[in-house]
């Protein structure tokens, strides 16, 4: 969601997965499609935006906020993991070997050592993000990368709060 916040819009999803399956005259199929999200910060109940990606057919895996020093006094802190959760699916869609493209929308150099780990095992990586989110690591890992702020992938974008569903 920093990557939405950062441009000022959303990403029409439905339109990036009808892009990206129809990539280059290809007709991709897209098997494995999961969106991952903090909780409770979000939830598809209160957040239009989780549920369209929901209507959208992919799988939404809700990841619990860790809280930190929960036994201090004064506001609690939260912290996402979902960048650990992501992880850790990616590495078992690796081991069951059940993927031979990535298709990563986030530009943070906390994935740099789970694509690597796909390029050595020979997945083709392809990074979606921002041109102000995009961590250098991944440019260098990724076969290919493209920033939806580019003005070729502008259609992809709507303004803040319409949501597209299914």
């Amino acid at each position: 969601m920093g990557m939405t916040n950062a441009m000022g819009q959303n990403i029409d999803f439905r339109t990036f997965l009808k892009s990206i399956q129809h990539a280059r005259g290809q007709n991709r199929q897209l098997v494995i499609k999961k969106a991952f999200y903090d909780a409770p910060r979000h939830s598809t109940n209160t957040n239009p935006f989780i549920y369209a990606l929901g209507e959208l057919g992919l799988e939404l895996i809700q990841v619990p906020l860790k809280s930190y020093a929960p036994d201090c006094p004064g506001p609690k802190i939260f912290k996402s993991r979902t960048d650990q959760q992501i992880t850790i699916h990616i590495m078992n869609h690796l081991h069951d070997d059940d993927f031979d493209h990535l298709i990563l929308v986030s530009g943070d150099s906390d994935y740099e050592f789970v694509l690597k780990e796909c390029k050595l095992r020979g997945k083709t990586i392809e990074v979606w993000g921002t041109k102000f989110i995009m961590a250098n690591d991944l440019k260098r890992i990724a076969d290919s990368f493209n920033f939806f702020d580019d003005d070729k992938n502008k259609y992809m974008l709507i303004q803040k709060r319409q949501f597209i569903a299914a």
